[in-house]
């Protein structure tokens, strides 16, 4: 297939940046299951050593040599861009035949980086992509080839919502995960301990905590708020499906329901809620994205609300018997909620997919 290069590039870089989204370690119960499972696993080691030959590398059959473009999101500053470096420099060493000319760009800037590339008729050969929202408009001006000719009879070996329909019923971008969470609340539990304090479980709860950790010169929350998309996908999105309940949400995408009802009404006014009482430090506001993973990780706040995917970033600011100090859990319930308790809202994951009209050895 002519276009059979571009597709490997487009595959092996999502499978491999699916490295990016482990948690080392969560609960001390997770941590010594995870000790013991690792002391077998050597022990197993110890015996194949001696028993298994090594086998030889499966050969790859090299085609012709041809450089392909490619726009990344990635924020070159952050942990997450070294295993970003080890994937493309694996990559390669297995296809020295392929050149991969790519650039790095993030937040916004990606954004309209790629619109103007796009109305210039410059797109590059391969993309960071969305399954909707953000890239919708490349999807309903086909400017991105269908994934599913592609994968074939591979569709079958994946997760079903990794490869379900997007836009036209086509697949335009191959997610790197299943799915993604755009609502965590991140947990430093040895602060809330040190301050005596517990999860919350209901809003109230929540608020009363703002006193005892501001005096102790913390933030209640970090979210690093000064980008507009931040609040919508990583607070307002579990709010609404929180406060209004998966009905509404099904009605109001009908036009049976509609964003003046109380429901919607009484998510806003949380939001204004979380400023007033403190919850949310006016500070956030002019919080960059990239600085919340440091400060957090540093012990600023003892949480921190963002996606799933900022674990990633996260991670390898702690120390490994720090990890253990940290767990994820979701907004505590609201009074009146429609919603299912301990709820978050997820939608399908991003990922790479490749311009359309592609020709010759691409």
């Amino acid at each position: 297939m002519k276009k059979s290069l571009l597709w490997l590039v487009v595959l092996v870089l999502s499978i491999s940046m699916v490295a990016t989204f482990s948690l080392a370690g969560c609960k001390e119960e997770e941590v010594a299951v995870a000790e013991e499972e690792e002391a077998v696993v050597e022990e197993e080691a110890v015996v194949e050593e001696e028993e298994v030959v090594e086998e030889e590398e499966e050969e790859v059959e090299l085609g012709p040599e041809v450089e392909i473009t490619m726009l990344n999101y990635l924020d070159i500053t952050s942990p997450e861009a070294k295993v970003w470096d080890a994937t493309v420099e694996a990559f390669n060493a297995k296809y020295p035949n392929i050149t991969l000319t790519i650039e790095n760009s993030f937040g916004d800037a990606y954004h309209q980086k790629l619109a103007a590339l796009a109305a210039a008729g410059d797109l590059p050969d391969v993309m960071f992509l969305w399954p909707s929202g953000r890239s919708l408009e490349f999807y309903k001006n086909e400017l991105t080839e269908d994934l599913y000719p592609f994968l074939g009879a591979d569709k079958d070996k994946y997760v079903h919502s990794a490869v379900a329909p997007q836009w036209d019923g086509k697949l335009h971008e191959l997610p790197i995960t299943a799915g993604t969470a755009c609502h965590v609340l991140y947990v430093n539990t040895k602060i809330l301990n040190d301050l005596g304090l517990s999860m919350p479980t209901t809003y109230e709860e929540f608020v009363a905590m703002v006193e005892p950790i501001t005096a102790a010169g913390l933030y209640p929350i970090l979210m690093p708020n000064k980008a507009a998309w931040v609040m919508q996908s990583c607070l307002f999105s579990a709010l609404v499906g929180r406060i209004c309940g998966q009905d509404w949400i099904d009605a109001v995408i009908t036009e049976e329901a509609a964003f003046t009802d109380q429901e919607f009404v009484d998510s806003l006014a949380l939001v204004a809620d979380l400023y007033e009482t403190g919850l949310l430090p006016p500070q956030s506001i002019q919080l960059e994205y990239g600085d919340a993973p440091n400060l957090f990780a540093t012990g600023r706040s003892p949480f921190m609300i963002d996606g799933d995917w900022r674990v990633g970033a996260l991670t390898p600011l702690l120390a490994e018997e720090e990890q253990a100090d940290f767990e994820l859990a979701v907004f505590p319930d609201i009074a009146g909620q429609k919603g299912v308790s301990g709820s978050t809202a997820g939608v399908a994951s991003t990922g790479f997919g490749m311009k359309a009209g592609l020709t010759g050895d691409k």
